[in-house]
């Protein structure tokens, strides 16, 4: 897996070169580890193109928990603990 910064380089040489041969080149040559394959190179640069990054884009997670969730939960349980349900 590519880190953040080869990804941004990736990106970097494919506009210089327009090629994604000499981009893979260019990454062995400078990370000396092996290129990532030619469909990766083209989809990191479509989501620079449509997001203007190559991190990854936040997926569906854990929703966040409020501070106002955590205090009336703690109240709760403050005033009752064995009958909660």
């Amino acid at each position: 897996m590519a880190t953040v910064q080869e990804k941004a380089m990736c990106v970097v040489w494919f506009f210089e070169t327009k090629s994604v041969i000499t981009t893979q080149r260019r990454f062995r040559t400078t990370y000396k580890k092996d290129p990532p394959s030619d469909n990766s190179i083209r989809r990191w640069l479509t989501q620079f193109q449509e997001t203007g990054s190559v991190l990854h884009r936040k997926g569906a997670g854990r929703p966040s928990t409020s501070q106002e969730n955590v205090d009336r939960i703690q109240e709760t349980f403050t005033r009752s603990p064995r009958n909660v349900c």
